[in-house]
């Protein structure tokens, strides 16, 4: 009968929930994009969620693969035209490239405080966000607890390499990196004076696909680099084809 007893006290504290201090402790993930976009988030899906957002064609990425396209398509045309009508014609028939960066920009209200968004998308996925907010003195209060907040999402910036820098604390510096689980977040503020706003300033990146865009804006920059060295060499050789002997000899000597 002791012997049944004990069994049963034994089964009973074998189903007793473990202690919490006995449980193992899973880290939350680490975020991994913008806000609640994810990198790689589909264009079409986050304007669906964000009211007022507008093609913005003056961005800094934009412009750059939209020059690169423009060069090298201006110099296919060329090309075809010299070949002659049928060829040009045939060049027409062609679809013009289209770009594969874009960009939209958006206002948003940050704790109470006017801000910028600006985002950049590779494929139609987003890889890239600039958030630019000013405030007032008077709102110093709420500038400091949108740095609180993204030290509580993202956790404690990294140290900065200056050992002076290092001692400054974080509520008073101006530069501020923090790491993701893809990419970084990287801040920059500057204080707000009697006459003066104060500014804050967020770039988000993503490691993979920000190094998919800076590959594709290298190979754009090495083809117009490749035609142009080309033309001026062609150029070059053309011009001193004109000159005469002696002024031939001349740039020899």
């Amino acid at each position: 009968m002791r012997r049944a007893i004990l069994t049963i006290s034994l089964l009973a504290f074998s189903v007793l929930p473990t202690p919490v201090w006995a449980q193992s402790t899973e880290s939350e993930p680490q975020p991994s994009g913008y806000g609640r976009f994810a990198w790689g988030t589909p264009a079409s899906t986050i304007k669906k969620q964000i009211k007022g957002m507008k093609t913005f064609a003056q961005a800094e990425p934009v412009l750059s693969e939209k020059k690169a396209l423009s060069r090298l398509y201006a110099e296919a045309k060329a090309q075809a035209k010299a070949k002659g009508k049928k060829a040009y014609r045939t060049f027409k028939k062609q679809p013009k490239p289209q770009g594969r960066i874009s960009a939209t920009r958006h206002w948003l209200k940050f704790n109470g405080l006017a801000g910028r968004v600006q985002m950049h998308f590779f494929d139609g996925e987003l890889f890239e966000v600039n958030v630019h907010i000013l405030y007032r003195r008077k709102d110093k209060k709420g500038a400091g607890q949108i740095l609180s907040t993204l030290i509580e999402k993202y956790g404690e910036p990294t140290p900065p390499e200056d050992e002076l820098a290092a001692k400054v604390p974080i509520s008073k510096r101006m530069s501020l990196h923090f790491e993701m689980k893809d990419g970084d977040l990287h801040v920059l503020r500057s204080r707000a004076r009697k006459k003066t706003r104060g500014m804050i300033r967020l770039r988000y990146r993503s490691d993979s696909l920000g190094l998919e865009v800076e590959e594709h804006l290298s190979a754009l920059t090495d083809e117009v680099q490749i035609l142009d060295e080309a033309l001026a060499k062609a150029k070059k050789k053309k011009a001193a084809a004109k000159l005469t002997g002696k002024e031939r000899l001349w740039n020899q000597l």
